[in-house]
């Protein structure tokens, strides 16, 4: 999805609005995508002067176990342009969990997304 975003120069909160249908998916990922705009839009990278880095942001969202919850998840990542790599500096992520079978299972789902590699 993304490589389509970067050929078409597409947002990539826009592209994935504009191909989904369920009413329930569209909704946390326009919560994720609100949780940090007006910083950046999500498709631009920056180049830090001086330094070798790249700071830019992802977003991904999926149906979880049949249609049953949704999550959407954002990072935002310093990439070192010498060795490719770089940690995500953060990870916000929204949750529609629907019906809760499995306390613990959505506690690891959840605490799993927002946490720092």
């Amino acid at each position: 999805m993304d490589e389509l975003c970067a050929i078409s120069q597409a947002d990539p909160v826009a592209f994935r609005l504009q191909h989904l249908k369920n009413s329930r998916v569209i909704g946390v990922l326009k919560a994720a995508a609100e949780a940090v705009i007006g910083r950046h839009a999500l498709h631009r990278g920056r180049t830090s002067l001086g330094r070798q880095t790249v700071s830019g942001r992802g977003i991904a969202c999926v149906a979880y176990e049949g249609d049953n919850g949704y999550a959407a998840l954002v990072a935002e990542v310093d990439v070192d342009l010498q060795n490719r790599n770089g940690p995500a500096e953060a990870l916000r992520n929204c949750v529609d969990c629907g019906p809760i079978s499995n306390p613990d299972g959505l506690r690891n789902q959840t605490e799993g997304a927002s946490c720092r590699a």
